[in-house]
């Protein structure tokens, strides 16, 4: 099964960036879904594309984040998401 696809206003914020940037935050993205399929997915601007995603209603509770910038997009694990759940993705 594919993962679902990106919500057209996050396609559009990374509209700014350059093409391999998109490309490469899109591709963490499907990745992290591919894994986590039931994964709520927030997804804000701040001075950066941030992508969290978390199998609670909280953002605060995301086990994983995207961060697209400029010259690169970045993955990273939230050291507060519940270990439960973390524990069920390795």
């Amino acid at each position: 099964m594919s993962p679902r696809s990106a919500d057209p206003e996050h396609l559009k914020l990374l509209l700014r960036y350059r093409p391999n940037i998109q490309k490469l935050a899109l591709a963490a993205r499907q990745l992290i879904l591919m894994e986590g399929p039931d994964a709520n997915e927030f997804v804000y601007e701040v001075y950066t594309i941030a992508d969290h995603f978390t199998f609670t209603d909280r953002p605060s509770d995301a086990f994983v984040f995207i961060t697209t910038h400029v010259r690169m997009a970045r993955s990273g694990r939230n050291r507060a998401a519940p270990k439960r759940r973390q524990a069920e993705l390795r």
